[in-house]
């Protein structure tokens, strides 16, 4: 069976176009959206992603992945300090047969400021658009991703408690 392994960014933004560095520049999720693309290859909706180069470290191949779909950059600061969530899944390619797929995702702010513009890479992206969690759930198309952001969720509710509990 062959194996793939790709990385890419969990992208967050605070709704209100406000800058957020950390947990201690929000006060609830409500408050932050997600970064989703709509794949052309496919047609389904995710994270941005792709896979490595020969030479690059899983961050650099997230950061480069993340520009080329996106155009953003993400701050080089990472919450849930630098963490990889994982999934893994196999399928059916057409042409390659049986894929085990391997997918590494750091969590990220943008790093010129939220209000900055997402410009797709159209070969690869028919669109992208921030949202809710809530409506990320509901929008991302396989349940392997929806896992990861309930996983990336829970981290910084986690996360937040603390905060307030210091308070």
């Amino acid at each position: 069976m062959r194996r793939e392994r790709s990385y890419g960014f969990v992208m967050l933004r605070h709704s209100s176009l406000r800058s957020i560095r950390l947990t201690s520049d929000i006060t609830s999720l409500d408050e932050v959206e997600v970064l989703l693309i709509h794949q052309r290859s496919g047609g389904h909706w995710s994270f941005p992603k792709g896979h490595e180069e020969p030479g690059e470290t899983p961050i650099v191949t997230a950061r480069r992945e993340l520009f080329e779909e996106t155009g953003l950059r993400a701050k080089p600061e990472l919450w849930c300090a630098g963490e990889i969530y994982w999934e893994s899944y196999t399928f059916q390619h057409p042409r390659k047969g049986a894929v085990n797929k391997t997918n590494g995702f750091f969590v990220g702010v943008v790093e010129d400021g939220p209000e900055e513009s997402v410009k797709i890479q159209e070969e690869e992206v028919l669109e992208a658009k921030w949202c809710s969690f809530a409506t990320a759930m509901v929008t991302l198309t396989f349940s392997e991703e929806k896992d990861l952001l309930n996983r990336v969720r829970s981290r910084l509710e986690r996360d937040l408690e603390k905060k307030q509990s210091i308070l």
